[in-house]
């Protein structure tokens, strides 16, 4: 089973039987539910553990709503969870910490307006992740380790960042993290047509890589392969509406599920 997941996009009203029946199905336990927007509250996110190897470090989980834009001319621009654990194995602790993160980083508002006007959103203002968002996020991360020491040898963030403009992905990269479907190169999917697609929307016929895995002090063992899809490729993109699309049935998501097996390096142990 996994020992780590995060989830997006979490209906605020089915989060605590959500997190009951994966206690039940999959035994994994789950912290605190993070709206994505203070107000109104409607979906937000979560990070959920498997108690035998992962132990939370009591008033280590931090919540930080995110913003776009600068100068004053701020927007809402999604949430941040953070939480420490001590690694443990039968019961007893490595001397391990690991921060674990998850994060649903809204559109930005340049995004909107692109998407609703037909512009195929390019590596620019139309992501929403870019070297402002980026930023906040290193800084909730760095902020919840030094609440326990400052002392966490993993760090793992999983997420739905809205694309990554080149700024943004420096800023991470300065931080140490390492996107687990990058390192897979083209075996991270099955139909491989020159970059990595994890999600289509089909009312803005729009996707790219929205969702990450990131690491650092971990090895990268190998990810689960995304599966051949129509709808699944990079740009530009049609804007037809074949059989099989995202959402489909069987699917009730616009965008993919991401996997990563990670081991903790041996300098880290």
């Amino acid at each position: 089973r996994p020992q780590l997941a995060a989830l997006q996009e979490v209906d605020d009203a089915l989060y605590d039987s959500l997190a009951r029946d994966i206690a039940i199905g999959a035994g994994l336990a789950a912290l605190p539910f993070a709206p994505r927007n203070p107000q109104p509250r409607s979906d937000g996110v979560c990070i959920l553990f498997d108690p035998s190897v992962l132990q939370p470090v009591p008033g280590s989980h931090v919540v930080r709503h995110l913003t776009h834009g600068q100068n004053g001319s701020q927007h809402p621009g999604g949430v941040i969870a953070v939480a420490i654990f001590d690694v443990v194995v039968a019961g007893h602790a490595l001397g391990v910490r690991l921060a674990a993160a998850t994060a649903h980083v809204n559109p930005s508002p340049a995004a909107k307006d692109a998407l609703e006007s037909g512009v195929e959103p390019q590596n620019g203002e139309e992501l929403g992740t870019d070297a402002h968002v980026a930023a906040q996020l290193i800084t909730a991360l760095e902020e919840a380790c030094a609440m326990c020491g400052g002392c966490c040898d993993v760090r793992i963030f999983l997420g739905d960042l809205n694309g990554v403009t080149d700024r943004g992905a420096e800023i991470l990269a300065l931080a140490g993290m390492t996107s687990a479907y990058l390192a897979a190169g083209e075996g991270a999917m099955e139909d491989w047509r020159g970059s990595l697609v994890t999600s289509h929307n089909d009312m803005f016929h729009w996707g790219g890589e929205l969702d990450l895995v990131f690491c650092r002090g971990a090895e990268v063992r190998g990810v689960l392969q995304l599966p051949s899809h129509p709808r699944l490729m990079p740009c530009p993109r049609p804007r037809d509406h074949p059989f099989a699309s995202l959402p489909m049935a069987g699917w009730p998501s616009d965008h993919m599920s991401l996997v990563a097996d990670l081991a903790l390096r041996p300098s880290a142990r």
